[in-house]
């Protein structure tokens, strides 16, 4: 007999914890917005990349209590239908979560507090409607959005609204296209949904309207790596079966590389290789932990 998971692996899963170090990319991006070009407060970075993070897994908990239901039918092997973690742990680890990370939130005050409890609201509001309201997609794209917005308040408020607005819609776009297609993660036929896949790549094309003196070396990588890493997952797609789970862990991964991409465009070496190691950790991680 196979012994069964850890009780770490299975709270793991529970938050698909492999997911979060795209949470901490988001969160550079986010406080990059307001500072160009300029090092960031990397102490007030952490513990915002800290509430995000625990939000994150908090939501992807609250994620599982919803549709309990449902995995009992089609997905058996999930932490709650395989008795691994009890209803009452999962709520706990839920609810320490959200707190958690609603209090640090808390503790920056003014607008990030309440940009905080928006993000939270989107959050339940998405669990909650998912399954029944077919518009919930733009949900989970507005989540990512918001946690540029909440990351940027922790820095200046206002901030600089055309980078925190073109960088939103982008990964608004982005998250609302990737959850379109992992609704259909099991079917063996797409359809229209094929074509989504396209639209990742065509987010990174607008660096070509810069001129070239405007485009260095670091956003020429970020641009190739990214527009390689989506062709990969249009390849995936493509595939007769089409292989959409692993198409939608591409596309997971390479929000990193997105990320990355909008740190070289903000002049922040730096953070872009870490954008690039939080690339590296999530494909790693996936192997491990599912990140849907």
């Amino acid at each position: 007999m196979t012994p069964n998971p850890s009780k770490l692996k299975s709270f793991a899963e529970l938050g698909r914890i492999s997911n979060l170090p795209t949470c901490l990319t988001n969160v550079m991006v986010g406080c990059s917005i307001d500072a160009v070009g300029n090092s960031i407060d990397w102490g007030g970075t952490f513990w915002v990349a800290l509430a995000i993070g625990l939000l994150y897994t908090g939501g992807m908990a609250m994620n599982d209590l919803f549709d309990e239901a449902i995995d009992r039918r089609e997905r058996s092997e999930r932490p709650l239908p395989s008795g691994r973690v009890s209803r009452f742990s999962a709520l706990t680890f839920m609810s320490l979560c959200l707190g958690g990370g609603i209090g640090i939130l808390a503790w920056f005050g003014g607008a990030t507090f309440y940009l905080g409890l928006l993000l939270l609201g989107l959050i339940t509001a998405y669990n909650a409607l998912h399954k029944k309201f077919a518009g919930s997609f733009l949900l989970m794209g507005a989540c990512r959005a918001t946690v540029y917005a909440v990351a940027a308040s922790t820095v200046q408020w206002p901030p600089v609204w055309w980078f925190l607005i073109g960088f939103g819609l982008t990964i608004f776009v982005y998250t609302s296209m990737i959850t379109i297609i992992a609704r259909s993660e099991n079917a063996r036929y797409l359809g229209k949904q094929r074509m989504l896949s396209w639209v990742m790549p065509i987010l990174f094309l607008p660096v070509l309207i810069l001129p070239s003196y405007l485009m260095p070396l670091l956003i020429f990588v970020a641009f190739i790596l990214g527009i390689g890493w989506m062709v990969r997952a249009i390849g995936f797609i493509r595939k007769s079966p089409p292989k959409t789970k692993d198409a939608v862990l591409t596309w997971l991964s390479g929000m990193c590389l997105l990320d990355a991409f909008f740190l070289a465009l903000m002049a922040q070496p730096l953070m872009f290789m870490i954008a690039l190691g939080c690339f590296l950790a999530t494909v790693w991680g996936h192997r491990g932990v599912s990140g849907t």
